[in-house]
């Protein structure tokens, strides 16, 4: 092993896309444990990894290069503690995509509240300044029960922090106009895909029309606006691609020919087929 040049170690490394084999091959030698963490660009991080914020430090050390997390904290309870915080991302700095999955723990008709909090996504905003990509993930949140630890300020500030071009929010009900208020300045925004976003109305919409640089629309069971909304937008922003599914107030008629190209279906997938559950 020794004498395999290094060059050539990294290209067989480079060549594995599993994780469960790229762990057992870390494994086999002190220079191939090296090699693999140095290539490595992205993990994911379940909410059962314990104690959390320490895991998560060693890790982000161990992979010095990260480009992309995803954080499941589905059956999240206290016990699990806090993941995202200021101390868990110090060495996280070359981030470009964050993915969060947030599912609600219920024990005897009582529900955890999430671990995050605004200054979660504070810690995110002020140590992952080249983050493009940010997708959330909320899956079984009622509107009526408290399962969100953080607000939509919390939210605004992260959008309008960091440099994002790919935004996806999925069951964020405490998203509404005012969050799409703030969309509509991120310069950089290029795709927004919007999930279950109940609160986001024909008003929203029309500030979305502003946004200087989205070309891609992806809309999903959203009910709060109307064609008149969704077109709006599609004329002000010569879309490259618009996709609804599900939004039982916009036709087909009125999409048809709003973007260069356009899917439409009544039905909406779900998050199990679309795989992010």
């Amino acid at each position: 092993m020794d004498d395999i040049p290094e060059a050539l170690l990294a290209e067989i490394v480079k060549r594995l896309t599993s994780p469960c084999d790229l762990k057992s091959l870390s494994l086999v030698s002190k220079r191939l444990y090296a090699i693999e963490g140095e290539l490595r660009d992205a993990i994911y991080i379940g909410c059962g990894v314990s104690p959390v914020t320490a895991a998560l430090v060693s890790l982000c050390s161990r992979f010095p290069n990260l480009c992309k997390v995803e954080f499941n904290y589905s059956g999240w309870t206290h016990n699990h503690g806090m993941q995202l915080n200021n101390h868990g991302l110090q060495n996280c700095n070359n981030l470009t995509s964050i993915s969060l999955r947030l599912t609600p723990q219920f024990n005897d008709g009582s529900v955890f509240r999430t671990s995050l909090t605004d200054d979660s996504l504070k810690a995110l905003a002020l140590r992952c300044r080249m983050l493009q990509s940010f997708e959330l993930i909320f899956w079984g949140c009622d509107r009526v029960w408290p399962e969100i630890g953080f607000t939509q300020e919390g939210l605004v500030m992260l959008i309008q922090s960091c440099p994002i071009r790919d935004l996806v929010l999925s069951g964020a009900h405490i998203f509404d106009d005012e969050g799409m208020k703030a969309i509509s300045s991120a310069q950089f925004l290029e795709a927004l895909e919007l999930m279950d976003c109940v609160e986001v109305t024909n008003a929203g919409m029309h500030l979305l029309s502003r946004c200087p640089c989205l070309i891609n629309l992806t809309l999903r069971q959203c009910d709060g606006f109307t064609d008149a909304g969704v077109t709006e937008v599609a004329r002000a922003r010569n879309l490259e691609s618009l996709v609804i599914e599900g939004c039982s107030r916009v036709s087909l008629n009125a999409v048809q020919g709003a973007a260069k190209s356009v899917h439409y279906k009544k039905d909406y997938p779900g998050l199990f087929d679309l795989g992010r559950a």
